[in-house]
């Protein structure tokens, strides 16, 4: 099986070397399967390797799985339950939104209406630093999320990402050809065609709005939070952002460890 993996700390690198080993000798592991099925592509993990799939599909490891984590937001709940079963022979646990979970409370009166996805990555990322965070999450919807210094959720928003804004904007033009925002990476200039116009004023917006709640949430903490920004553009937008920011694409995948630990 071929192996793509990376390596976040060297810790978590010496655990699955450990594992390996284990393994091919035939020492019993228990294998969990950590599932984040987004819009545009199946983030998963497990403690011997990681990678990524088509949207709707599900790895296929030739390990000893015993469990498998789900966050859903894009496909059928049943549709994955009975793909997991036929590949692992275990029913999946499926995360949900909750009131409270790992020192983080939830804002929304009915918890579970924040989708699954936002709240796990809010929670793993403030369980990273205990203290006020912003979350970007610039994937097929961009999402900013606020937390506090003691965990509670301040709010957040959601508008369509920048490939959604760019398509909207070529159905209503077109005659205008508008590449990817995300074929190159734009230094915020003022366009001298019409690509360079439309990406670039995509990101500037959204850098813009980014910057905006930023400060608001400054304002309302008290202090400056913790930036993290994950998903597809994130390093579109990374290019004009001019303050530290983190780049962890592991959030929700984290976030299921902490749900249904």
């Amino acid at each position: 099986m071929q192996r793509r993996v990376a390596y976040p700390n060297r810790r978590r690198k010496e655990t699955q070397d450990f594992r390996w080993r284990c393994f091919s000798e035939g020492i019993g592991v228990t294998v969990v399967l950590d599932l984040d099925c987004g819009n545009s592509r199946t983030k998963w993990r497990c403690e011997l390797d990681q990678g990524s799939v088509s949207p709707g599909c599900i790895p296929r490891l030739d390990l000893p799985v015993e469990r498998v984590r789900v966050s859903s937001v894009s496909v059928s709940r049943e549709n994955l339950r009975s793909e997991i079963y036929r590949t692992y022979g275990v029913e999946p646990e499926f995360a949900k939104s909750s009131k409270t979970l790992a020192g983080v409370t939830n804002s929304y009166s009915n918890p579970e209406e924040l989708g699954v996805d936002r709240w796990l990555a809010m929670v793993a990322a403030w369980n990273r630093v205990r203290a006020s965070v912003m979350v970007v999450d610039a994937g097929t919807a961009i999402t900013i999320d606020i937390l506090d210094n003691t965990g509670h959720h301040l709010g957040g928003y959601i508008v369509p990402g920048l490939e959604s804004m760019r398509k909207s904007l070529a159905i209503d033009t077109a005659s205008v050809q508008i590449g990817s925002c995300s074929e190159t990476i734009p230094d915020g200039s003022l366009g001298i065609n019409t690509v360079q116009a439309v990406r670039n004023g995509l990101l500037s917006m959204v850098v813009a709005w980014i910057d905006q709640t930023r400060s608001l949430a400054e304002e309302i903490c008290g202090s400056v939070p913790t930036t993290f920004i994950v998903g597809g553009d994130k390093k579109s937008l990374m290019g004009l952002i001019d303050y530290d920011c983190r780049t962890e694409d592991e959030l929700v995948l984290d976030g299921l460890g902490l749900a249904l630990p």
